[in-house]
């Protein structure tokens, strides 16, 4: 006998000539005002226009599979994003040569740094991200007050943020604890550099942060610069069978499934019909 409904059709992931196309990008003005939905608009038709096609995704209304590293502020330039592309297909040429012809064709002020095809099994890149590393220029009005504040926060071993938020429907003004965020921080000159750590679902703004150890607003902060997303090492690297799709599994699915109710399941380990 059959059965009804017949099997989905195969998960992208266990296409075999599918590609995951991870993208290093450098975002300066005037592209800092893209927001994170304006980034990915500039970058789907970017890519097809190079000839890659990447993989839609199985939603409703599918988009294309691409995704990006940790949250940018807006207005702020960066020399170290990330982004990721799954491709139904490998690239049409080497990577040089498509580096060089989507820089041709980039909209002013992004860059692509970097091209790397990287295992299809392979970690997000939100759970990659370990670090970012910033450089902050003061503006004039600020350079001569800030250095104080800076190295006071920097021995301190605690320091909190206020942020509103709701609590059972009810705005309410809650604290965070933000100093063990800042892993590093020194002046080189007249610049500030430091490192944030970062964590899954936890977004810290450098402009607040910043505005609060100096106590002005944060549209007063002018000068940032992300220098680098530090990503860390992919644990489902090291674990590739846990991790790779498992074809055969999906082709005895589909046996199973067109086969009549005389056909027996045998276990491989002990020869016993289930």
């Amino acid at each position: 006998m059959s059965f009804a409904p017949r099997p989905e059709p195969a998960d992208p992931a266990y296409n075999p000539l599918r590609r995951t196309l991870r993208l290093g990008l450098e975002i300066l003005h005037p592209a800092t005002g893209l927001n994170p939905s304006g980034l990915l608009h500039a970058l789907a038709p970017l890519l097809a226009h190079a000839g890659l096609q990447v993989a839609p995704s199985r939603e409703k209304r599918p988009r294309p599979q691409i995704s990006l590293g940790p949250l940018l502020p807006l207005g702020v330039e960066s020399l170290g994003e990330w982004a990721q592309a799954e491709l139904s297909e490998p690239p049409n040429r080497p990577l040089p040569a498509l580096q060089e012809q989507l820089n041709a064709s980039a909209p002013k002020g992004l860059r692509i740094t970097s091209l790397e095809i990287v295992p299809n099994h392979g970690s997000p890149l939100l759970e990659l991200a370990q670090e970012a590393q910033w450089r902050w220029l003061p503006p004039e009005d600020l350079k001569d007050m800030a250095p104080g504040p800076m190295k006071a926060f920097e021995a301190a071993d605690s320091f909190e943020l206020e942020k509103v938020g709701k609590v059972e429907g009810a705005k309410t003004v809650k604290r965070r604890e933000v100093r063990s965020i800042v892993t590093a921080m020194a002046w080189r000159e007249h610049a500030l550099f430091f490192s944030t750590r970062l964590e899954q679902g936890e977004a810290l703004s450098p402009l607040k942060l910043l505005a609060a150890i100096l106590g002005v607003e944060p549209a007063r902060i002018t000068g940032l610069t992300r220098l680098a997303v530090i990503l860390g090492d992919d644990p489902r690297l090291a674990e590739p069978h846990a991790f790779e799709p498992k074809l055969h599994n999906m082709y005895e699915d589909a046996v199973l499934l067109e086969s009549d109710d005389t056909l027996r399941i045998v276990d491989e380990d002990d020869e016993r019909i289930l």
